[in-house]
């Protein structure tokens, strides 16, 4: 549940892409034959006073983005 890590203060980008990579290997192991890029990121949002979660998801050409708030 990326939600409930957002909201921990204890908890780094780099733990949710490990954890997002932990699952790519159990869940689709197809995709680690493939040249896939992740990155996990925090920004403040500015209007809201709160993080948000960025999720950058790239698998050969196709970029996919999460925005999680």
């Amino acid at each position: 549940d990326l939600e409930m890590y957002l909201h921990q203060t204890k908890v780094s980008a780099d733990y949710i892409q490990s954890i997002i990579s932990d699952q790519i290997v159990a869940y689709a192991p197809e995709l680690i034959t493939l040249d896939y890029q992740l990155t996990v990121s925090f920004v403040e949002d500015p209007n809201n006073f709160w993080d948000v979660m960025l999720i950058d998801f790239v698998i050969s050409d196709l970029e996919i983005n999460a925005f999680i708030s």
